[in-house]
């Protein structure tokens, strides 16, 4: 499976489980969940920016040291969560 495939299969994982933690658009600070970002397009409810639904880090405001788009809602510095992610959901 490749990364982006791993992306897709992790969204809804995030989005329900239990502890997910809120998601917080670092462009304009709205407050969102994994499930109601997914439902807009990977954009924020707020101001309509690409969002990753991991930290809230949008295309003004990426992540410290840069990111990039793995997938739609998935940015580049969770690249080995995802990874670790497969390895636990694939591995029963």
């Amino acid at each position: 499976m490749t990364l982006t495939g791993m992306a897709d299969y992790a969204v809804p994982i995030i989005g329900q489980h239990e502890d997910a933690k809120p998601v917080v658009c670092q462009s304009c600070d709205t407050v969102s969940d994994a499930l109601t970002i997914a439902n807009s397009g990977y954009t924020c409810p707020g101001c309509e920016s690409r969002i990753c639904i991991m930290c809230g880090c949008t295309d003004r405001f990426a992540c410290k040291g840069g990111c990039s788009w793995l997938n739609p809602g998935i940015c580049s510095s969770h690249r080995e969560e995802l990874q670790e992610m497969a390895r636990r959901v694939f591995a029963k």
